[in-house]
């Protein structure tokens, strides 16, 4: 793989590695969804591949509307556990694939498997040329827990980039958390939704240019 392009919406991220097109959660309102994604110029045919982080309503909820929308066939969906959502994405046409653990979406592309406990989460491990790259929902089973389940799935010791939801707050826990991030190798992070706002200033304080202030329409080349 040599490259990858996100664009980042709020509980929503369009992943593009090299020909894989991957829809990175859905957002809970699929009136805002689609307004956004046709904003931005996307098309249908910008997506191949969906990935559901965790069943809370504002991560899948505009799922079977998406689906419905882009109305493609066979169309697999990555998703952490059983739900009822699942007979709905068959309903619908979909594949659903559940990643009870570390899953191969295609060549360098994984699933880190599910990870929760009380919530079933998954996050998407991405190893490109420049480093591991990896996507995050909410981050219940930990973000650092996430981020070393990919590591280890590709046995690497480094990271590249983390981006998503983080689900902290506190400045010192910010600090915390970017310390060990900027010892794994980590360049540059992107903590969004559900994220304190002190956790996001520390984390900028210890990451600098580092630290990408992203939101709707952001895009990101790697």
């Amino acid at each position: 793989l040599v490259g990858s392009e996100m664009c980042i919406r709020d509980r929503s991220i369009l992943a593009e590695i090299d020909s894989r097109k991957i829809l990175f959660d859905v957002s809970g309102d699929y009136i805002s969804w689609r307004h956004n994604f046709d904003k931005f110029g996307f098309k249908r045919s910008d997506v191949d591949t969906i990935f559901i982080s965790h069943w809370h309503g504002d991560h899948c909820g505009a799922l079977p509307n998406v689906l419905k929308y882009l109305n493609l066939e066979d169309i697999p969906v990555y998703v952490p556990s059983q739900s009822t959502t699942v007979e709905e994405i068959l309903r619908l046409n979909g594949k659903p694939v559940i990643c009870d653990k570390p899953t191969m979406i295609d060549e360098n592309i994984y699933s880190t498997g599910n990870m929760g406990g009380f919530i079933n989460e998954h996050a998407l491990a991405i190893n490109l040329d420049k480093g591991l790259i990896v996507l995050v929902g909410c981050s219940h089973p930990g973000v650092v827990e996430l981020v070393e389940k990919a590591m280890e799935i590709f046995g690497l010791d480094r990271v590249y980039a983390v981006l998503g939801g983080f689900h902290l707050s506190g400045y010192n826990i910010g600090l915390n958390i970017a310390q060990r991030f900027k010892k794994m190798g980590v360049k540059y992070i992107a903590p969004t939704h559900c994220t304190g706002e002190d956790f996001r200033e520390a984390v900028k304080a210890v990451f600098g240019k580092g630290f990408l202030n992203t939101g709707s329409g952001f895009t990101i080349t790697f």
